[in-house]
């Protein structure tokens, strides 16, 4: 179970941080 959490969160992270970098981008374009 731990492992399985810890994978998901790794997941849910690297999202956050892929649609944080997408924002950023578009806000500097804009």
């Amino acid at each position: 179970m731990m492992i399985v959490n810890k994978n998901v969160a790794n997941s849910l992270f690297i999202d956050v941080m892929v649609i944080s970098q997408l924002l950023i981008k578009n806000s500097w374009l804009s």
